[in-house]
């Protein structure tokens, strides 16, 4: 992966993260990484994506899960904000389920 390449991070939801609105606390929006804000996101365990397309889908799957039919976005079950930031908003790392873990649920 090329430092210069354009790619994807999840951060909270700027609702919050600027406006302060308590009900995105757990919501999640892509942003764009390049350089060294790419190589610390992937240093932290952020997952990267592609397009923006990709990771808009995968935070809103990520809020808003199948069979979940509240409002309020719950993406800290699956994982958590860090410290590092990308415009002012905490990057989202999503826990690892060890492959052990998933082998033992098939």
């Amino acid at each position: 992966m090329s430092r210069s390449e354009t790619k994807y991070v999840l951060v909270r939801h700027s609702a919050f993260g600027y406006a302060h609105d308590s009900v995105f606390r757990y919501g999640v929006e892509p942003r764009a990484v390049s350089g060294k804000s790419l190589e610390k996101a992937l240093a932290v365990g952020a997952t990267v994506y592609d397009s923006y397309i990709e990771a808009d889908r995968a935070g809103m799957a990520l809020m808003y899960p199948a069979n979940y039919t509240g409002m309020t976005p719950i993406a800290d079950r699956v994982g958590h904000f860090v410290a590092l930031k990308v415009d002012g908003l905490e990057v989202f790392v999503q826990h690892r389920i060890p492959a052990s873990v998933t082998a033992e649920a098939a």
